[in-house]
């Protein structure tokens, strides 16, 4: 069985004329997989809510989880949500199962549901607006909603409306929409144990140092690629400042700052990422020769490498502010080498001819070299990149280019 539209919903409930960041703040999450339908079951909910989960415990989110969930459970499970949400913070709700779209409206389908005309569907199904209601209800600094609805509706075969996928639901101020697939459209199945949109967001969500806005970039690139353009996520948004999932100091919640007290902001503060801690090496995965551990460090057993992967979507001089921020809480890391960027390259390896434990959606790297395109001297409007997508390898690139670039800091095992 195939599945319906995700949508990932940001809601801010304040306005922001400038970006600052408090301490960390209560995380609450309520995840939700509904898999075992009686007449349409499905094969990825159950395991997306799994993972969802342990990605969110480990941003610090307190986490419910629930499974198979009947209209009374998500019901129930809403209204204590809420009641948690009006405490502060950050709350966030992930679902994934069956749903569908009715006049405009998005239902999320309970496993018990009994569904035989559209007119069933308020009566056995849950309004997802409900739920943003009562995220408005708790007026808390920041709620986000992901939904992994199924894509075709199992129920609709012998309806009249020919409607597909999910309906569109604007973004209220300071908030941020994003769907797996454009509105009305279908997306595509996940081959493995998730489905193709949530298994690009457990890919790059804990990634450290992304914006909001950057890490839904490597989750639309690599949806687009995977299915082959025909599954392209699309957004809408009127989010005012930065989020991270994994930022410096935690997750960041955007405050309003008195006029009074407002200080520009400099992009190395902006790119800013998390400060490895060498002292906690927890290893949390590895392949043939290479390992990852807690803090998001990469290590080559084979070069002495270890390897940090930084924002995308960056000029040459963003990256070397964001290389340069890194050393200065963690000193030793630096742009890499072309010659550094080519021990990386494995033709056939991962999703970027790499190890996948870098986490990377783009095919350009930045190095620490200016460019000379052909002259033989040096100009300083070019940079050296190194191409993955084939063996091409260093390549030229203008150095205020910023689309699909990434920064990648490297050092030498201490």
């Amino acid at each position: 069985m195939r599945k319906f539209t995700i949508i990932l919903v940001i809601c801010t409930l304040i306005a922001l004329p400038a970006v600052g960041f408090s301490a960390p703040e209560q995380r609450v999450a309520l995840v939700i997989g509904n898999s075992a339908y009686r007449n349409a079951p499905l094969i990825n909910p159950a395991n997306d809510a799994t993972d969802i989960s342990h990605a969110l415990k480990r941003l610090g989110f307190k986490v419910t989880v629930l499974r198979d969930a009947s209209q009374r459970a998500m019901e129930d499970s809403i209204r204590k949500f809420g009641k948690r949400l009006s405490k502060g913070g950050v709350g966030l709700f992930y679902y994934a199962g069956h749903g569908m779209q009715v006049d405009g409206r998005n239902y999320l389908i309970p496993v018990d549901a009994r569904i035989e005309s559209p007119s069933d569907v308020k009566y056995e199904a849950l309004d997802a607006g409900r739920v943003l209601g009562k995220m408005e209800d708790a007026g808390n600094d920041m709620n986000i909603v992901i939904l992994d609805a199924c894509r075709d509706n199992p129920f609709s075969r012998s309806w009249r409306s020919g409607q597909k996928g999910l309906a569109r639901m604007d973004a209220p101020k300071g908030s941020y929409i994003a769907y797996a697939t454009a509105p009305g459209s279908v997306a595509a199945d996940g081959s493995g144990r998730n489905g193709t949109y949530t298994n690009a967001l457990l890919r790059h969500i804990d990634v450290p140092g992304l914006t909001l806005e950057s890490m839904m970039k490597r989750v639309r690139k690599d949806v687009i690629d995977e299915t082959g353009s025909k599954q392209v996520p699309w957004a809408s948004t009127s989010l005012i400042g930065d989020f991270y999932f994994n930022s410096k100091r935690g997750i960041a919640v955007e405050k309003r700052l008195p006029i009074k007290q407002q200080k520009p902001v400099k992009e190395t503060q902006k790119l800013a990422s998390i400060s490895p801690d060498i002292s906690k090496q927890i290893i949390v995965n590895h392949d043939r020769h290479f390992i990852k551990y807690k803090n998001g460090v990469v290590y080559d057993t084979k070069t002495g490498l270890e390897w940090m992967v930084g924002p995308t979507d960056l000029t040459w001089d963003q990256a070397r502010d964001w290389v340069r921020d890194l050393n200065m809480a963690d000193p030793g890391w630096r742009m890499p080498r072309l010659d550094e960027l080519r021990t990386l390259y494995e033709k056939g390896i991962g999703p970027r001819n790499m190890t996948p434990l870098l986490n990377t959606s783009v095919w350009r790297i930045w190095s620490g070299k200016i460019g000379v395109p052909g002259s033989g001297t040096i100009n300083y409007s070019y940079a050296f990149i190194y191409y993955f997508e084939d063996d091409r390898g260093p390549d030229f690139m203008k150095r205020d280019h910023s689309e699909y670039n990434l920064a990648l800091a490297v050092r030498k095992r201490k």
